[in-house]
């Protein structure tokens, strides 16, 4: 399971309360709210572990909201106050657990689609798994 499915299954049940359907790693041009999550990064070697090799992982995802207007923006907050703010100690694979998720930037707007004019906007989480 890579990191976006996993961010996917968390924030499926709320973005859909929301009225929100949730992909990923591609935004279709139907429904006008929908959430795509992406993988960005799949880990880094940590300094304190060199010695070792060991390799601690801290995957990127992407998340992109559209939505009809401006009040898409709203989503990424809910989701961080609602479900991701205490997304921990979820095991996602085997022998693996994430341990904390946390934001890795501020929101940003993307913009408009030129013909549609709906609205997007970005965030980025970090994940620690063990």
């Amino acid at each position: 399971m890579t990191p976006a499915e996993v961010f996917r299954e968390a924030i499926k049940s709320r973005c859909e309360e929301l009225g929100y359907k949730v992909f990923i790693h591609h935004m279709p041009d139907k429904p006008d709210n929908a959430v795509s999550v992406h993988d960005t990064q799949f880990g880094r070697l940590e300094e304190r572990r060199m010695r070792t090799g060991e390799v601690d992982t801290f995957p990127v995802v992407r998340v992109v909201v559209r939505g009809l207007d401006h009040t898409a923006s709203g989503v990424l907050s809910d989701l961080w106050e609602t479900v991701l703010r205490d997304l921990h100690s979820l095991p996602v694979g085997s022998n693996k657990i994430l341990k904390q998720t946390t934001p890795n930037n501020t929101m940003v707007s993307v913009g408009h689609e030129p013909q549609t004019r709906r609205t997007l906007f970005s965030q980025q989480f970090r994940m620690c798994i063990e």
